[in-house]
């Protein structure tokens, strides 16, 4: 496999393997390269890590910083906009940004570099279809 794809199946098995009470909701993250469901599928939590892109740039002399980005997709739908149904989702995009801060992935080389979570939710989802659908970008860099 590719170092991105190891990096986002280092992602899944991390995020897997939390422990209890590490999230306030369940669920089993899945590396996915479209994270696209039916509506009705989404009823129920999915959270979905997907190889997004790579930036090298010289490092040393005989070694090149590679930034691997990884976005993760929450997606799930919602009875209403009210706080009762949309704080529970973002307290979770929280949660997961909290949980690889300064961590060093289990079985590859490669260290949190920083978490974007630009825009909280897709309010176009949230309209036409009461579908929140966040994504954070994690950047994990690698020396190579």
């Amino acid at each position: 496999m590719s170092v991105i794809d190891d990096i986002a199946a280092a992602v899944v098995t991390e995020m897997n393997g939390a422990p209890s009470g590490t999230f306030n909701q369940a669920f089993t993250a899945q590396q996915l390269y479209v994270p696209l469901f039916d509506l009705e599928a989404l009823s129920a939590l999915h959270v979905s890590v997907v190889p997004k892109g790579r930036i090298e740039e010289a490092s040393q002399r005989n070694a090149t910083m590679n930034e691997y980005s990884i976005d993760v997709a929450i997606q799930k739908t919602v009875p209403d906009w009210a706080a009762t149904s949309m704080g529970p989702l973002l307290t979770l995009a929280e949660q997961i940004g909290d949980f690889f801060r300064l961590k060093r992935l289990s079985g590859v080389d490669a260290m949190w570099a920083r978490t974007e979570h630009r825009s909280l939710y897709s309010a176009t989802q949230l309209k036409e279809k009461n579908l929140f659908v966040g994504v954070m970008t994690f950047t994990f860099k690698v020396v190579r």
